[in-house]
């Protein structure tokens, strides 16, 4: 069958639930994609918010203020990741969330402090130098 079990899944999705899909309980199928996973668990919804963190993603490549070899990581991370999208639930795959997400949010935090820009304010509401991390 063209399509196979997948397409059956998406489709069952599209016409009973498209725009939020079934919600955290989704259904009891392996989801051989990270995009199936957001369609099932959050629709159409769930697969434009997949779409966003992708973008953000391949967007911090263009960061003009930080240094080329950490532009050069985003991008092969978020290739790797859009990559491993297709096979897996890169972002949510048990064990490799967590991981994933620290170093997303490591990178990005590290090309945020690049641009001389303070990221967090003291109670007094006056800039402080963040944390260094990069």
């Amino acid at each position: 069958e063209a399509g196979g079990p997948l397409r059956d899944v998406w489709n069952a999705v599209l016409h009973s639930s498209p725009v939020t899909g079934y919600g955290p309980r989704g259904l009891d199928i392996p989801y051989d994609s990270g995009w199936t996973e957001a369609l099932v668990v959050a629709g159409l919804i769930g697969v434009v918010l997949q779409v966003v963190v992708f973008f953000v993603l391949f967007a911090a490549f263009w960061e003009p203020s930080a240094d080329r070899t950490m532009r050069r990581f985003v991008l092969l991370l978020a290739t790797l990741l859009l990559a491993a999208s297709l096979g897996v639930p890169a972002f949510t795959a048990n064990r490799v969330a967590t991981d994933v997400w620290t170093v997303l949010t490591l990178v990005l935090l590290c090309l945020g402090s690049d641009s001389g820009k303070p990221l967090v304010r003291s109670s007094n509401g006056r800039p402080r130098k963040p944390l260094q991390l990069c």
